[in-house]
């Protein structure tokens, strides 16, 4: 996705990497701001005017159209402010075919409540291996999964996703990876099927590509970006303010959102409509 942060798009290693490699058909660079809207130019970009898209989607805009513009089953997510190597994106899809029935990725994280009372039990320790959930940064999953996003995101979205996120959908990977556990029948307490992969080769862009040194856009805050010596102590501070709210709603919306789909029966119809649509034959 593309809103504050072109020159990341533009001038980073990461579309120059995502064009060349074999496996990647298809790459569809959502434009959601007006003003840092632009054209990149190559026969696998597909620049799609998101405008619209986010005032109705917010940040979960990504995955409307995984599930409704993608060309492929299987679709990476990858942050516009990462990179990453051609050898990267292999590990990535070899360890995706070993089980394609959960969301492979590298930013692992868990849930404690009593461990993180601030953050509402949000862990930001970074883990891997099985995981109840992998952050976008980078990520692969089946269309089906984005498909189901939206069938399922009323049981947060008017109660809690509205009113309270800033901006629209902040969590949307989380609830991705809810959605994905409760699709493949995934016990609500685990064992846990979602994968972060230790080691991969990904990496966060150079701030010499932000268009926001302050971090004034910034969702979560980026602390391990902002220094009081390098933005000034107040903007730190508002930074620090930033990320501590943006975690504790986190929190909240993981322990909401966990227990209303635990409350959906597994073999509930959307369920069932999203895996028998999605079927080949003789499955």
């Amino acid at each position: 996705m593309n809103h504050n942060r072109p020159r990341m798009v533009r001038e980073s290693l990461l579309l120059t990497t995502l064009v060349q490699h074999p496996c990647i058909s298809q790459i569809l660079l959502c434009h959601s701001n007006p003003i840092t809207q632009f054209t990149y130019q190559h026969p696998k970009v597909q620049n799609i005017n998101a405008i619209a898209a986010n005032t109705q989607h917010g940040l979960s805009l990504r995955f409307w159209y995984c599930a409704h513009a993608s060309t492929n089953e299987w679709v990476i997510h990858v942050d516009d402010d990462m990179e990453l190597t051609l050898r990267a994106i292999d590990t990535l899809l070899l360890e995706f075919t070993n089980n394609p029935h959960r969301i492979v990725g590298t930013y692992g994280r868990s849930y404690h409540y009593w461990a993180n009372l601030p953050r509402h039990g949000y862990d930001t320790k970074r883990l891997y291996g099985n995981v109840e959930v992998v952050l976008t940064k980078l990520l692969i999953v089946q269309k089906e999964v984005c498909q189901a996003f939206f069938e399922y995101e009323d049981l947060v979205k008017k109660d809690l996703v509205i009113p309270f996120s800033k901006p629209l959908w902040n969590g949307e990977d989380i609830f991705l990876n809810l959605v994905a556990n409760h699709l493949y029948s995934v016990p609500t307490n685990g064992p846990y099927n979602n994968f972060a992969i230790q080691d991969l080769e990904l990496w966060e862009a150079s701030d010499e590509y932000k268009d926001d040194d302050t971090g004034e856009h910034d969702v979560s805050g980026n602390m391990d970006r902002h220094r009081p010596w390098n933005v000034g102590l107040g903007n730190w501070w508002k930074a620090f303010r930033r990320s501590q709210q943006h975690a504790y709603y986190r929190g909240y919306l993981w322990y909401t959102a966990k227990r209303r789909l635990a409350a959906v029966p597994t073999n509930d119809p959307i369920r069932n409509k999203i895996l028998g649509q999605n079927k080949g034959p003789g499955e």
